[in-house]
């Protein structure tokens, strides 16, 4: 895929020449190649008010096809898609009514959407005990029965990454797990992106450390990554169940490869994500914890 798609909209009209001249002023500059524009109406006066009020736009974006008659919505489409085909090969194309207002970079978002990895499982982190990337590759290999092209991408270092590495290895995943190291930021926001949920499967360490801010997660959610992550005392402070994620009992192999079979199956638009968490609780929990570690030392 380029970097810049070529993204080609087809565009209904029926009357209402006022809605399609705001509808494609939102459009404008959002990095659409091309507008076919069917003239669905049936009407020659309405063809001439169109044709008036949109003849700014260059020629080369906006293109504009008088329908011989009212086709309906599919088969104005298919018009418009037709002639759009003989103007070469598209990455996309984007289906419009006229009476759409286009929010700021819509169509940057719709495209990042479509680029998303499919069933692509994310982990970032320290590769220590509490962090149980162990439960997630025995996870994997049971949502790997029901769907096979199923992926991990494990982000992150630490003294496990051998063992962690072997066992990949053992389970039969090697195809399937990408150990990366540590990324910079950029980077890591992008696999977020296009990750299809993050997976954090924290346990308490057999000396009692735990996961203490959940930063990561706020992070994934923040990216529009949606979140299953393990019960634990500060996942709870970031995510309420099924709401801006999914919470399974920690080190439950079984109900954490259901939970990533659920996401899988019905997977969540990043749209639905950023917003789904509480900022000022979960900046109110992260200052009463730093202050707790700062009067211990």
């Amino acid at each position: 895929m380029p970097s810049s798609p070529r993204i080609c909209g087809l565009m209904l009209a029926y009357f209402k020449a006022d809605m399609t001249l705001k509808c494609l002023r939102t459009l404008a500059g959002q990095g659409i190649e091309t507008i076919m524009l069917v003239d669905n109406s049936h009407c020659p006066e309405e063809h001439q008010r169109t044709l008036q009020l949109v003849q700014h736009f260059p020629k080369s974006w906006l293109k504009v096809v008088i329908a011989e008659d009212n086709l309906g919505f599919a088969k104005g489409m298919n018009l418009a898609l037709d002639h759009a085909r003989q103007l070469g090969e598209w990455d996309y194309f984007l289906l419009l009514n006229n009476d759409i207002t286009a929010k700021p970079d819509l169509v940057g978002q719709l495209v990042e959407y479509t680029q998303q990895q499919a069933n692509q499982l994310l982990f970032t982190g320290r590769l220590v005990e509490k962090k149980g990337v162990k439960y997630l590759l025995q996870a994997l290999k049971e949502v790997s029965k029901q769907l096979p092209d199923t992926t991990l991408v494990i982000v992150g270092s630490g003294p496990l990454q051998a063992d962690l590495e072997s066992m990949t290895k053992d389970l039969g995943l090697t195809r399937q797990v990408t150990f990366t190291g540590r990324l910079e930021h950029k980077a890591l926001v992008r696999l977020y992106q296009e990750s299809t949920v993050a997976v954090f499967p924290f346990v308490q360490a057999k000396d009692g450390d735990m996961e203490g801010l959940g930063l990561v997660m706020a992070e994934a959610m923040g990216c529009g990554c949606p979140v299953i992550a393990c019960d634990l005392p500060a996942v709870r402070d970031v995510i309420m169940h099924e709401d801006a994620g999914y919470l399974v009992e920690s080190g439950n192999i079984s109900a954490l490869s259901r939970a990533v079979l659920t996401y899988l199956h019905n997977p969540v638009s990043p749209s639905c994500i950023p917003f789904a968490f509480d900022r000022k609780i979960i900046a109110t929990c992260y200052q009463k914890t730093l202050l707790h570690h700062t009067s211990i030392l």
